[in-house]
């Protein structure tokens, strides 16, 4: 099977959840045996093709401006499959899924991601968070399967959209552990001596609900906001 991805920055990277997504399901199909395309954003004098690790890598042209970057990718991005034989178009986030409804009028099977409903984020407004909403109303319309992340989500678009989706869990690779000796030394936290919090510092992740509930705790463990 032939796969393009759309929606990520760069591949291989591990800097957010998308490029995290994106990089582990593609090597793996790969190594599965399909042939699968991502697109990365903005070209690169002499790196705007490569092979890595059986993934083929294209970088496509975009603007560096925030509100243009992900929307002329995506578009240039959805134009270059339309002439190529891909079975699939697998786009990732609301975001770069906006052109996903070209894609279909030229009968490819597309998926939709949704990574979040990013247009909750305090970051996004006016005419970036109407973007987003359309692109997960396109998603929602036109998008032959739409994934999602929690059942929050899939409840989200079954009541809104009356869209049903597939929900699938982002998993944890396993790793092998290792000595904790950097925030030992470092931070003084030994095993079991505190609660992690690992995200972004935004309203939309609840961090602040964390930190009323760990005062009227009033524990003894440390609160660590990574």
């Amino acid at each position: 099977m032939k796969i393009a991805m759309i929606g990520h920055k760069d591949f291989p990277s591990r800097s957010g959840g998308v490029e995290v997504v994106v990089y582990e399901l593609s090597t793996r199909l790969a190594a599965r045996g399909h042939e699968v395309t991502v697109y990365n954003r903005g070209r690169q004098k002499g790196h705007n093709a490569y092979l890595e690790q059986n993934v083929r890598v294209k970088r496509i042209f975009t603007f560096k401006k925030q509100i243009l970057n992900a929307m002329v990718y995506s578009f240039l991005a959805t134009f270059d499959t339309i002439f190529h034989d891909f079975d699939v178009i697998h786009y990732h986030a609301i975001g770069p899924s906006v052109p996903l409804f070209l894609a279909k009028l030229f009968g490819k099977h597309t998926v939709c991601t949704v990574h979040g409903l990013n247009w909750r984020s305090d970051k996004w407004g006016g005419f970036a968070s109407f973007y987003l909403r359309l692109g997960e109303k396109v998603a929602a319309r036109f998008a032959d399967e739409v994934i999602v992340l929690s059942e929050e989500e899939k409840q989200y678009f079954l009541q809104k959209y009356n869209r049903d989706s597939i929900l699938i869990h982002n998993a944890v690779e396993r790793i092998t552990p290792v000595p904790c000796n950097v925030i030992r030394e470092k931070y003084g936290l030994e095993k079991d001596s505190y609660i992690l919090y690992v995200g972004r510092i935004s309203p939309e992740k609840g961090p602040q609900d964390l930190l009323e509930a760990y005062q009227k705790l009033r524990l003894q463990e440390r609160l660590v906001l990574a």
